[in-house]
């Protein structure tokens, strides 16, 4: 795919101290969109997004004093690999695309 993007963390539930854990999404835009998305509702919810035949991800929304935060959690059930990132603000998520 011309423009796969790869999500790369590290899994706040291993029990490494820096273990990486990742995922690709079809296209980095979509994917921008999808998450910003997520910040326009209020509520804690959730939006779940199957990658590809494999992967599923969950993005997690939370208001934590006052502040909506984004958890990532993705599972891929081939090789059994599931993780969570660490909580994300709006602003850092933008800042991580390049949105500034």
């Amino acid at each position: 795919m011309e423009n796969l993007f790869s999500w790369v963390y590290s899994d706040i539930n291993s029990g490494a101290k820096h273990e990486e854990k990742s995922f690709n999404f079809p296209n980095e835009e979509t994917l921008f969109n999808i998450i910003m998305d997520g910040f326009e509702n209020a509520d804690n919810h959730q939006i779940i997004v199957q990658t590809d035949q494999d992967t599923v991800v969950k993005f997690e929304y939370k208001k934590i004093k006052g502040e909506i935060l984004l958890n990532i959690n993705h599972n891929n059930i081939v090789s059994n690999t599931a993780g969570k990132s660490t909580s994300l603000s709006r602003k850092q998520l933008t800042a991580l695309f390049g949105k500034q």
